[in-house]
């Protein structure tokens, strides 16, 4: 890590760049204790040659090489910025055999600028402005930008394009991490009373079942997926467990995956347990068959995706 300390004018900064070994990701943290001013604080970075450029969306990405052509152009959302754009989580620049995804931070989904002029990346982290005291008598700072914003954001350096680099996938493991939740270790450890705790929770530890392990090749440690989704362009949004609507105590998966790189695929949806039935659903839980035929065998599910297309399945396990 490479830290660095600085101001701008009387604006205080701080600045950190982090490798990790094993990880193309190249790592930012910003901190800045901003000052009454006027102004905007930015990051920039330079494009090279790249002149294509992607926009992670809900769901999907779209093409950014031609913002004069894109509705809302000229409204307040664009006003200033004749070449910002909306994307979600990321954005990706690339050229003929190279490029980089940015990978914005968290919840910032606007203040992209792609300059091609001079050749740069932008992204609005901060406006300054000051409020006129005959209008706004009384004024919360952070309203005029002052006081300390702290930014996490990245940069993913890659050969070819970005459905090669899994752009979508690094922007989900900077901005939705894994978290981890062990009831039982928060339980014994945690200074949780047992008392305070549903009897159902406090029994035994097989109330909670257990998983069959295997060894990883690479590694030879005991592993288990609860549910792994392949190809690499289809990915799991959300996972949940509902009633199994037939009257009785068990309970199913619905779960909904993704196709995230505009190419057709072969699904196939892997399950630490046995399946005895599957359906394909909408949002609001109603049959739907924009899927086709839906394969089960043993503990996995298989099916066609389309491109850019949403499947929602409802899976029920045998026990």
């Amino acid at each position: 890590a490479l830290r660095t300390w600085g101001s701008i004018g009387p604006h205080e900064i701080r600045r950190e760049v982090r490798l990790w070994q094993n990880s193309r990701r190249i790592a930012y943290l910003v901190e800045i204790d901003a000052q009454e001013d006027n102004g905007i604080f930015c990051v920039r970075f330079p494009t090279g040659d790249c002149d294509r450029v992607a926009a992670g969306i809900p769901f999907g990405v779209e093409s950014r090489d031609n913002l004069a052509a894109e509705p809302f152009r000229g409204t307040g959302f664009t006003d200033g910025y004749p070449e910002g754009y909306y994307a979600t989580g990321w954005t990706d620049v690339s050229g003929a055999d190279t490029g980089y995804t940015f990978i914005c931070p968290p919840g910032m989904h606007t203040g992209y600028l792609f300059q091609r002029q001079n050749r740069s990346l932008e992204f609005i982290l901060l406006h300054l402005r000051t409020m006129p005291v005959d209008v706004f008598r009384s004024c919360h700072p952070l309203l005029q930008g002052k006081g300390h914003h702290s930014w996490r954001f990245a940069l993913v350096p890659h050969e070819g394009s970005w459905q090669q680099a899994l752009s979508y996938r690094q922007a989900h493991e900077q901005q939705v991490p894994l978290l981890a939740y062990s009831p039982w270790y928060n339980l014994s450890r945690g200074g949780v009373s047992t008392e305070a705790v549903p009897s159902r929770l406090t029994g035994p530890p097989a109330y909670f079942g257990t998983l069959p392990l295997q060894l990883e090749e690479a590694t030879a440690q005991p592993v288990q997926s609860f549910v792994s989704v392949s190809p690499a362009n289809v990915v799991l949004s959300s996972l949940r467990l509902i009633p199994s609507g037939d009257g009785d105590a068990k309970q199913q998966y619905e779960l909904r995956v993704y196709e995230t790189a505009g190419q057709a695929a072969e699904v196939t949806i892997q399950f630490a347990a046995a399946i005895q039935q599957v359906r394909q659903v909408n949002f609001l839980g109603d049959p739907l068959d924009s899927a086709g035929k839906i394969e089960t065998n043993g503990k996995e599910v298989r099916f066609a995706i389309q491109p850019w297309k949403i499947v929602t399945l409802r899976v029920k396990p045998i026990r």
